[in-house]
């Protein structure tokens, strides 16, 4: 608020110039309004500085509103988070569910399996047919064929390098060398050496003597066999049958079963298969016992002295279409021996 002379006062128009920077006229047209101020006599009232109010300043305004701005896209971001996990990667809790009872699963031990052949067939097999086994429980009346398992005519014989009679398989279970047939350094072949009860693994030792075969007792029946240690024997519902298998699963048995009416083993063998004929080459005998294999030596038939049982020792190859243990099964039967 300001007074005023009576008189008509004329403010002066600050002189201006085209080439006065914008700065040097403000400065000039001030000095020159306070000038005339001065003169006319004019008293202007101003306002105390302790009643102004103080001018913010623009750099904290732009801080703050950077910080409105950054917390409010920090937020956005979380809460996005936040619902993407609620609508896409929240599983629901499992229901429960009525449990259903599955049948229990019985493992089958991988053993030789008998096929069985009807009775029509193994009570009077034809004269050429090849002798049949039991692989059952004994039965004890001889009159009752029991179920029986077919053996193959004419066996195809395992690999054998170098040419000595053992397949390799079977040097591998005796220790000797496939590649040499004569691994002891002899002078005997290694096939030959087994056949006369020798070691082919070491020089002038029986087969007895080689350390990766072992004696089987059967303290029930009273018999004892060859066999290689590594290879697994079970036993099938007792004593009276035995299963020794090698670990690519080919086998032997040993099946036993009462020879009630005492009959020789000719006898017996010719009313089970209905042989009139039985060849010298057939024959064959050991330690307490009298036998007769089948024709390809896979099969025989043995009573003991007292002809108290029939015993029956077979060989078989399981899956393989190859007999790689032939002469294993030939020690295991020229070592049985019945107590």
């Amino acid at each position: 608020m300001f007074s005023l002379n009576k008189k008509e006062l004329k403010k002066p128009e600050s002189g201006k110039s085209a080439t006065e920077q914008p700065e040097a006229a403000a400065a000039k047209a001030k000095k020159e309004e306070k000038d005339w101020l001065k003169d006319e006599n004019i008293m202007v009232y101003v306002m105390p500085e302790n009643f102004r109010v103080q001018k913010t300043g623009g750099d904290n305004s732009k801080m703050t509103g950077l910080f409105i701005i950054g917390g409010g896209l920090f937020f956005f971001l979380i809460a996005s988070i936040g619902m993407y996990f609620y609508l896409f990667k929240t599983k629901p809790a499992p229901q429960p569910t009525a449990q259903v009872e599955q049948p229990a699963v019985v493992k089958k031990e991988n053993t030789p399996t008998p096929i069985a052949t009807p009775a029509s067939e193994t009570s009077k097999p034809a004269k050429e047919t090849e002798p049949v086994i039991s692989t059952t429980t004994p039965t004890t009346t001889p009159s009752q064929t029991p179920p029986v398992a077919a053996a193959p005519a004419t066996f195809i014989l395992g690999e054998d390098k170098d040419g000595d009679g053992l397949t390799d398989k079977e040097e591998a279970v005796l220790g000797a060398d496939p590649a040499s047939r004569d691994s002891d350094k002899d002078s005997y072949e290694d096939g030959q050496e087994v056949l006369s009860g020798y070691d082919p693994a070491q020089a002038a030792k029986k087969i007895a003597e080689n350390k990766k075969l072992g004696s089987y007792d059967n303290k029930t029946y009273n018999y004892n066999f060859l066999y290689p240690i590594a290879w697994e024997v079970t036993k099938s519902g007792g004593d009276d049958s035995i299963t020794v298998k090698s670990p690519d699963n080919q086998f032997f048995q040993v099946i036993v079963q009462p020879n009630p009416a005492k009959e020789s083993i000719l006898d017996w063998y010719k009313k089970q298969f209905n042989y009139q004929e039985v060849t010298a080459g057939m024959n064959i005998s050991g330690n307490e016992w009298e036998g007769i294999k089948n024709k390809n030596g896979s099969i025989v038939y043995l009573v003991d002295k007292n002809k108290k049982y029939i015993i029956t020792l077979n060989y078989g190859t399981g899956e393989s279409a190859a007999a790689d243990y032939l002469s294993i099964f030939g020690i295991a039967l020229r070592s049985f021996a019945i107590k």
